[in-house]
């Protein structure tokens, strides 16, 4: 398996797919990527977290949820999270002044 740069771009697709579409050759190429890098893997974990809230929040939900995964992305200290915090936030204050 290859590992550097150009080995993990190679595996962007994989890594990218919900869990719940990957095949077992899949989850299993994916244990393989995770298993070389913790922060890889905390990225993995927050990127399904964001999509699992997508899927299954509702208006009662919804609020909370993404309060959790931005609390769990802040901490995380990976920056392109906080650069979609910072985004999630202008957009959310964005829709609360906007006139209906």
């Amino acid at each position: 398996m290859e590992t550097g740069p150009i080995g993990m771009k190679r595996n962007k697709e994989v890594l990218w797919k919900s869990p719940f579409r990957l095949t077992e050759e899949g989850k299993e190429r994916v244990e393989e990527l995770l298993s070389l890098s913790d922060r890889l893997r905390q990225a993995y974990e927050l990127k399904n977290a964001l999509d699992d809230w997508f899927k299954t929040s509702d208006e009662t939900t919804a609020k909370a949820g993404l309060e959790t995964w931005m609390e769990q992305a802040e901490a995380s200290g990976i920056a392109s999270f906080h650069s979609c915090i910072r985004i999630i936030m202008v957009i959310s204050k964005a829709s609360i002044i906007r006139p209906k």
